[in-house]
């Protein structure tokens, strides 16, 4: 059975059911509970390094803060832990993607979501796959170094460096696909002028006919 796309999961309810599905994927990461905070500098650079990790998945993905794994009938299971009411009001918005973005380049777009359900509070951090180019790490302090590139590995679900040729061709189509769209935006202003919307729209469609997507 493959692993279930939290992508593709309805936005209604969306940040609770990625709480509950307690079974990371690819583009699902869970981390338990702490607070965001000059002291966790440790944890914030776990956060950076999955945050750079999902930009570079073609849909982007999700980091679930307050589920931890536990050991459940002879096994380790994710388990639905919560967070204390400090540890949830620290994930700011704004402070949480200035630091990621303080250790990335070019910027990771994410979101801050926010979820109180009856197991306690949770935070569920969604990123957007990178705009042109891969997320890639600037920043040399801790374990980071600059230069790094950072994904989910397909062969064990995990946040990695890119170790693998598949990896890097996967971030580097994807990278090439979105310089094409971006080109032939362009051939189509030079061709048609700026007034084209209904021609530059057909061209984004047949480009994502290509792909496979529609």
């Amino acid at each position: 059975m493959n692993a279930p796309n939290p992508n593709d999961i309805h936005r209604v309810d969306e940040l609770e059911q990625l709480i509950r599905l307690r079974q990371e994927a690819r583009n699902l990461e869970y981390k338990a509970s702490f607070k965001w905070s000059d002291e966790n500098d440790r944890m914030r650079i776990k956060i950076a390094k999955s945050c750079m990790a999902m930009a570079n998945l073609r849909d982007g993905g999700n980091v679930v803060i307050g589920v931890g794994l536990a050991r459940e009938d002879g096994r380790r299971q994710y388990e639905l832990q919560g967070m204390t009411q400090e540890e949830f009001d620290s994930f700011d918005q704004d402070n949480v993607t200035s630091f990621v973005n303080s250790r990335a380049n070019p910027h990771v777009e994410l979101t801050v979501g926010k979820r109180e359900l009856n197991e306690g509070k949770f935070v569920v951090l969604q990123v957007t796959e990178f705009s042109e180019m891969p997320i890639i790490a600037k920043d040399g302090r801790d374990d980071l170094r600059s230069g790094n590139i950072y994904t989910r590995s397909k062969r064990q679900i995990e946040t990695r460096l890119v170790q693998e040729p598949e990896e890097m061709r996967e971030i580097i189509d994807l990278a090439v696909e979105k310089q094409l769209i971006k080109f032939r935006r362009w051939a189509t202003l030079a061709v048609y002028g700026p007034s084209t919307t209904t021609t530059e729209t057909t061209v984004d469609e047949r480009f994502a006919q290509e792909r496979g997507e529609i």
